[in-house]
């Protein structure tokens, strides 16, 4: 039936989170697929309150009902995630890249607050913590590959400077030297035909992507 709910996603401490303001919608939910994985299609939400949610996105699970949950974030209003993450799978496993607006827990590479999580195949499958990147910004990190699978890296702006790391480990292999000027927590920068395009304060700014 039109407008009728058939499915829904909350957390257990959705109540103390509906108080503080710490809403679940802050960043956009992923959908992704895991071959070998039960579930194998897969929703990925995250929220202010620093939590992130692995889902079967056929049966999202009603209240509590996640896959696997992992706290990454302080969270609140100053320190949960507001952005949106981008999932996608190496020869190493799948990641998620994500924003965190203070440096993530459990980092066990990197200080900054670009980071990405793992997700493991099983039944259910898990999550854990992969690595953190060097340098802290806004907007959102963006992954290319030439293939969709191998040399994966993952971009993000870090004081208006362009900076990419390897998607399977955090190493930074690319920084520019020139800062493009603010880019908004909102912001998620977007490649076609070999261009990535980033709205910054004043201007849209494009960079060649090799």
């Amino acid at each position: 039936t039109e407008g009728q709910t058939i499915d829904f996603f909350a957390t257990k401490s959705w109540k103390e989170d509906d108080k503080q303001g710490w809403d679940l919608g802050s960043s956009s939910p992923v959908l992704f697929s895991m071959p070998g994985s039960t579930p194998a299609n897969l929703l990925l939400a995250m929220g202010k309150n620093g939590s992130s949610y692995l889902l079967d996105s056929a049966k999202l699970g009603g209240m509590g009902g996640e896959l696997s949950t992992l706290s990454i974030s302080e969270g609140g209003i100053a320190g949960g995630m507001i952005q949106a993450a981008a999932v996608y799978p190496t020869a190493a496993g799948t990641f998620a890249a994500f924003r965190s607006t203070f440096v993530p827990k459990m980092c066990m590479t990197g200080t900054g607050n670009f980071a990405a999580l793992k997700v493991t195949a099983g039944s259910p499958p898990k999550l854990s913590m992969a690595w953190c990147a060097e340098g802290n910004g806004t907007g959102s990190p963006i992954v290319t590959s030439p293939d969709g699978m191998t040399d994966s890296i993952v971009w993000y702006f870090t004081g208006g400077k362009l900076v990419g790391v390897n998607g399977e480990t955090g190493m930074t292999i690319f920084r520019d030297m020139q800062s493009v000027g603010f880019i908004d927590k909102y912001q998620t920068p977007i490649v076609a035909k070999g261009r990535m395009f980033v709205a910054a304060t004043d201007a849209v700014y494009a960079f060649t992507v090799k």
